[in-house]
């Protein structure tokens, strides 16, 4: 037997993104994603890959240097709709007969497509589709006929609403999303929706006469941005009738098999308090009335919460709700640290998980007969592969179909990281994870990260994490848990942190902390702290209230509540989160700002930020570097060019192995 080797940086770049998986009609293939790393050229390309079940075999269906994704079948099994970007001039909806053959362009009109659907006669396809903004007015540049500038390259935007910024780094298009329809064979287009709003979330009935979707059609959509409601289309009449009259979120509707029911997730929190909010599912007449609870006593929330740095992140929000036979609701809900497969009468009950094992859940589908499963999922020493449920009487056959990133088992010497559930001083339960260095020896001392996660409403779990075994692999104990605000353990549990931020997560952090110290194979002079996002925030937080840290790497952490309302992308979200508006309640924002405490820092402190992340906008970064420096303590700022809030996920190559390296060289010389 081979002598196993540590994790390293480029295991990460030698690992395939597998995602989308689409099982067949019948039963027989899954179609799906398979991205893979090109280092020469920096990026990444994605093309369509076949298991065929029967023949148990996996081949490449489409082929190239390009970037193929999102795969559904037609009902009749007989043609593949997909994104792509193969043709530079063409990028939009392309669609490929199972049987073989070239793909060809369906739809290529210049704007963003949203979501797509069948028609269950496999003739048409509904997609949500935002035209390109209006060219703006050059007249405003100049008025001599000689002086001559296209659209795209006016130096200026005209902003209307908000929020105006997207999370890519972008700036928003005017245009709202509307719902249309194009015929396979002809190509013919036909607009549904219009209006000034966005409209999304699109299901088709079982029969194909009518269309259900979202939207936001209140009189004050910007203000109301947590609220929308459930819209049914009649495709024969064109007429639009709203079922939904309670306050909240609703997504990811779909019919019942008789078309007298929809079903959806979502939750009826006033607005302002939905942040910790678990998403439930409720179902309600095609025709109208009141919302019905099918979940209660459920405290999962219905959805993938968990976070990861080796799985893909979708950008089309996929059903998660899937009918078995008519008789129970088939799911996903983020549950103490996993993401798990349960089931739900569509009368409603108490859910029944349906899989078994440590593991998330990323991505699903079912076919025809309500037997056979194509399921996305990974564990933390897995990164995500494809696998094939398959229904015997009441329980599911589950079986792998990939492999492609066994290495990790086969090869290396990455390791479980340690379940350890602590009891707080206040009776809080807590759930965290500890990972040792390969060929630990518990008589040594050993240096230790703290990993923080961000959201604040997301969670650590049953997912492989390369960070965390690169810095295990480099001699590091690390340390991660999901303090109060994480998902996946009720409301009550997530709650406190709303308005609170850097307080009861605060309280977890140091009294688990303290619990691994205590068990003796930490070095106390050798403890650092990281995080990204909100991870980031608590880093900057946590070095302006302890001492106890000897180095700390922030990643894309705001620094000042009070400034960062007003300059992310996600505005609503810090409402959300601190009950309010800074400028009604500024001393709550300043009072939990970590810049406005930064005398208080020794601890050393790397910054890094990417240049075009809207989301938490790098000047949060600039503000606490240049504080730090101006008081001359021990800081560092690293600005990453081109790059955006999600860097540490889908970055090119080389900024994610600069970032690693970095932040591994910081915690050494500090």
């Amino acid at each position: 037997m081979s002598k196993k080797r540590d994790i390293i940086i480029d295991d990460l770049f030698r690992m395939k993104l597998l995602n989308s998986p689409e099982i067949s009609p019948d039963g027989e293939r899954i179609v799906f994603t398979y991205k893979w790393t090109n280092l020469k050229a920096n990026t990444y390309y994605s093309n369509l890959y076949m298991a065929d079940l029967k023949e148990n075999r996996v081949y490449e269906f489409t082929h190239g240097e390009h970037n193929d994704s999102y795969p559904f079948w037609s009902p009749d099994g007989k043609y593949i709709v997909f994104r792509s970007d193969r043709d530079k001039e063409k990028k939009g909806l392309w669609i490929i007969p199972v049987s073989g053959g070239e793909g060809r362009p369906l739809i290529t009109d210049k704007g963003a497509i949203g979501e797509y659907i069948w028609s269950p006669d496999s003739k048409y396809i509904f997609y949500t589709y935002r035209k390109m903004d209006d060219p703006l007015p050059l007249s405003h540049i100049s008025n001599d006929p000689e002086y001559k500038i296209k659209d795209e390259d006016c130096p200026y935007n005209i902003i209307d609403e908000i929020p105006y910024k997207g999370k890519n780094g972008s700036i928003k298009a005017k245009g709202k999303f509307h719902i249309y329809m194009v015929e396979i064979d002809t190509g013919k287009k036909q607009q549904l929706t219009k209006d000034k709003y966005d409209d999304y979330g699109i299901a088709i009935s079982s029969d194909g006469k009518k269309l259900a979707f979202c939207s936001n059609r209140s009189a004050d959509p910007m203000r109301d941005y947590e609220n929308n409601d459930i819209y049914v289309l009649d495709l024969k009449t064109k007429k639009i009738k709203k079922i939904t009259s309670k306050w909240g979120s609703k997504s990811a509707l779909i019919w019942s098999q008789k078309g007298d029911y929809i079903y959806f997730t979502g939750h009826h929190a006033p607005r302002g308090k939905s942040a910790a909010e678990d998403l439930k599912i409720y179902k309600i007449s095609s025709d109208g009335g009141e919302t019905v609870l099918l979940t209660k006593d459920f405290d999962g929330f219905v959805s993938n919460m968990l976070i990861g740095d080796t799985r893909e992140f979708d950008d089309i929000v996929q059903p998660c709700l899937f009918i078995d036979n008519g008789k129970n609701l088939i799911f996903c809900a983020s549950y103490q640290g996993g993401c798990y497969l349960y089931k739900v009468s569509i009368e409603g009950g108490k859910p029944e998980r349906i899989d078994e094992g440590e593991h998330e859940v990323v991505y699903y589908s079912l076919d025809k007969s309500g037997e056979n499963m194509a399921v996305l999922r990974g564990d933390m020493l897995s990164p995500c592969e494809i696998y094939h449920y398959k229904k015997k009487k009441s329980a599911w056959i589950v079986k792998q179909v990939t492999s492609y990133n066994d290495f990790i088992v086969k090869e290396t010497t990455a390791a479980h990281p340690e379940e350890i559930w602590l009891t707080t001083g206040e009776g809080v339960k807590l759930q965290g994870w500890l990972l040792k260095p390969p060929k630990f020896n518990p008589s040594k001392k050993y240096p230790l990260i703290h990993e923080i996660h961000g959201g604040p409403h997301i969670l650590y779990g049953y997912t492989f994490f390369h960070e965390i075994q690169y810095f295990a692999s480099k001699g590091y104990c690390v340390l991660f848990i999901n303090p109060r605000g994480s998902k996946g353990y009720g409301t009550e549990f997530a709650s406190p942190i709303d308005g609170h931020w850097g307080e009861p997560d605060y309280t977890d952090q140091m009294e688990f902390l303290d619990h691994v110290i205590n068990l003796g194979f930490i070095d106390k002079k050798k403890i650092f702290v990281t995080g990204g996002s909100y991870g980031g925030y608590m880093t900057n937080w946590l070095v302006t209230q302890t001492d106890r840290y000897r180095g700390a790497v922030s990643h894309r952490g705001v620094s000042n509540c009070t400034t960062v309302f007003g300059v992310s992308c996600g505005c609503f979200h810090f409402e959300q989160n601190f009950g309010g508006v800074p400028w009604r309640d500024y001393e709550h924002y300043r009072q939990h700002s970590p810049l406005f405490h930064v005398e208080n820092v020794t601890t050393p402190v790397l910054i890094m930020h990417s240049e075009n992340d809207h989301l938490t906008p790098i000047c949060e970064a600039e503000q606490f570097f240049v504080a730090l420096r101006y008081l001359k303590k021990k800081a560092r700022f690293v600005r990453f060019r081109n790059e955006t809030h999600e860097l540490s996920r889908g970055g090119k190559p080389t900024n994610r192995r600069a970032r690693l390296e970095l932040s591994l060289d910081w915690f050494k010389n500090c």
